[in-house]
């Protein structure tokens, strides 16, 4: 019983973080920063949506390499995997779609339309790790603190351009992807995961 309590507790606390978080910011949720959502819960969440996850992983290391990576980077991982959710049909990578399974790209990186299939990653990880790199190109003018995979990441700094357009997970309608409810896309994914 009182086993019960605490974990009520726990996740009313989590809740109300998470909704003080959103209402708080206007503009949207802050790209950097750390996570609200655990790792449990997102792990559960892909469970539940893909029982079957065809990637040559776990759901529970998925979830962890996510948030090895963006943690990392000051990267809020629990978004960053949101927006894995919707880049790949929660990993089910849907037949008519521009990024198969096997390239290990999880956020649409390089795949720009009319059949251009976007880039590829040797492993998990270093997809994973692009996917952290090219948002914080967008949030921030640091440079990442491991090499450059993200073959796109010169796009947003450069010589002219030194990163940080982007703030908020909402500031990436527009540029990220072209869908007006792009943004409001992945928060509504990320507050599913909040309820686990």
């Amino acid at each position: 019983m009182r086993k019960n309590i605490i974990v009520l507790l726990l996740l009313s606390l989590t809740f109300a973080c998470a909704s003080s978080e959103i209402k708080n910011n206007k503009k949207g949720i802050a790209i950097q920063g750390k996570p609200v959502a655990t790792q449990a819960q997102c792990a559960r969440f892909l469970k539940k949506y893909n029982p079957d996850l065809k990637l040559k992983t776990t759901h529970k290391n998925l979830v962890k390499i996510y948030y090895q990576e963006g943690i990392r980077e000051n990267i809020r991982p629990d978004m960053a995997f949101a927006q894995s959710l919707l880049e790949t049909g929660y990993f089910k990578f849907p037949a008519g779609g521009d990024v198969k399974i096997n390239q290990n790209n999880f956020a649409g990186l390089g795949a720009t339309g009319k059949g251009a299939r976007g880039a590829k990653f040797r492993t998990i990880r270093e997809g994973v790790r692009a996917q952290i790199q090219h948002l914080k190109a967008y949030a921030s003018k640091e440079h990442p603190k491991t090499k450059v995979v993200d073959p796109r990441y010169h796009l947003l700094y450069n010589d002219k351009n030194k990163g940080g357009k982007a703030k908020t997970w909402n500031d990436l309608t527009g540029k990220w992807a072209v869908d007006p409810k792009y943004g409001e896309k992945i928060t509504a994914i990320y507050n599913k995961i909040l309820e686990q």
